[in-house]
This record gives structure tokens, C-alpha cells and sequence, in this order.
């Protein structure tokens, strides 16, 4: 059996959730396997790609215009 833990895009990533990872160690620990997911940091890892951020400076150009 496999679970996956998700923490939700919805806070500071400087501040990390630790609760995910914790129960992560504690499941493997039982010999349960885990797949934790920080959407959190793959959020804010989306948003901050050059791409991205060159996407969101034109909207932001244009708005001003």
C-alpha cells in the first residue's frame, strides 16, 4: 500500500509545513510507503520561472499602459 501526503499551495514556503514530512518517517518507519507532495513549494517553484515571471511582467506592463 502506497499513500500520498499532499501539503496544499497555500502558504509561506519559508516556513515550512513539517507535519507532512513527519508522518512521512513515521508511516515508512511501519513499512508503509509514502509519497509526500510539497505543492506549496512546487507552486511557488511554477511562479517563480523566468518564463513565468516574464508572463506576469508584460501582464503588469500592460495593465499600467
Amino acid at each position: 500500500m502506497t499513500v500520498t501526503l499532499v501539503y496544499p499551495p497555500s502558504a509561506d514556503p519559508t516556513a515550512p509545513y513539517l507535519s507532512v514530512p513527519a508522518l512521512t518517517a513515521y508511516l515508512r518507519e511501519r513499512g508503509i510507503g509514502v509519497l509526500p507532495i510539497d505543492a506549496n513549494l512546487e507552486a511557488w517553484r511554477w511562479m517563480l520561472t523566468p518564463h513565468h515571471l516574464a508572463l506576469v511582467n508584460g501582464r503588469v506592463e500592460e495593465r499600467l499602459r
